[in-house]
């Protein structure tokens, strides 16, 4: 009997290192999870940060274009004095109105309708 009892406790400390082997693992695998989420989170956000830096870098670009199209002087046409008063227009209302000068030419005669058209009503 002391050799079937010398037996089961040698057994039982074989079960005890086993299973403190397998706690460890466990909590080894539970650390590698926590930190592979940790970097699948960072891996997200550089991901939405790199895009979000392309958008603006995007934005940036083209509001550099339209203060160089804003900042470059535009061709100057000799000022008339319909001119002048369009800018004093602009100037007083801050809207800019701008007038059409009629040139001379001939007067468009209206067009005559050869046959006239029936109107059809539907009521």
């Amino acid at each position: 009997m002391t050799m079937e009892i010398e037996t089961l406790r040698t057994k039982k400390e074989e079960l005890k290192c086993e299973l403190e082997a397998e706690i460890q693992k466990e909590k080894s695998v539970e650390e590698n999870i926590k930190i592979l989420e940790e970097k699948l989170a960072i891996q997200d956000l550089e991901e939405k940060l790199q895009e979000k830096r392309e958008s603006v870098r995007k934005l940036e670009s083209i509001r550099a274009d339209l203060e160089n199209q804003y900042n470059q002087p535009k061709a100057e046409i000799p000022a008339t004095d319909d001119a002048k008063e369009n800018d004093q227009t602009e100037q007083s209302t801050g809207l800019l109105v701008q007038e059409e000068q009629a040139t001379a030419t001939e007067p468009v005669e209206p067009a005559e309708p050869t046959e006239k058209k029936k109107k059809h009503g539907f009521f």
